[in-house]
């Protein structure tokens, strides 16, 4: 199945404005924004964009 480049650039778009978002707001549950991975570590949470991607097969 091919993905329309309308399709592949919006998608491109919502997940750009999801990492500023990741990176300027408080995540669920943490009270703080993470900043930069150094200063903040793994935070065990992702925003729901992320969390609503189905996990990759393995194979």
């Amino acid at each position: 199945m091919s993905t329309s480049w309308t399709a592949r650039v919006w998608t491109s778009a919502r997940h750009v404005a999801d990492n500023i978002r990741f990176f300027a707001e408080p995540l669920p549950g943490q009270g703080r924004q993470p900043g930069g991975a150094e200063d903040f570590g793994p935070v065990g949470v992702d925003t729901e964009l992320v969390q609503d991607i189905p996990p990759r097969d393995a194979g």
